[in-house]
């Protein structure tokens, strides 16, 4: 993560030397130095305190996963054969013998 490129750094330099001088140029320049060190070694060690907090619960969560799914494979393994996939019909329904006179009424 480059922020300034060389050039931009130039000009910082530049207006520090106008408005600080020559003679404290070097212990500012120096001060900006250590600054710089200490914002990114403070901003390195909270990436990783992040990374460390989110990986535990993501790890755990894994975890939790694998145990979920070897006991449901082991669940599929126990069941009988063959599972029917679609419901049998319904049997026909049976209709009593109509007479003569019922059948003239439809």
């Amino acid at each position: 993560m480059e922020f300034l490129g060389s050039e931009e750094i130039l000009v910082i330099l530049l207006i520090l030397l106008l408005v600080v001088g020559p003679e404290r140029l070097p212990e500012i320049a120096g001060k900006l130095g250590r600054a710089v060190r200490r914002f990114t070694s403070t901003v390195s060690e909270l990436s990783r305190d992040i990374t460390a907090e989110v990986e535990e619960p993501a790890a755990e969560i894994k975890r939790d996963l694998a145990a979920i799914g070897q006991e449901t494979s082991s669940i599929l393994k126990d069941t009988p054969g063959d599972l029917p996939t679609e419901a049998p019909p319904p049997p026909p329904k049976e209709f009593p013998p109509q007479s003569k006179d019922d059948r003239s009424k439809t």
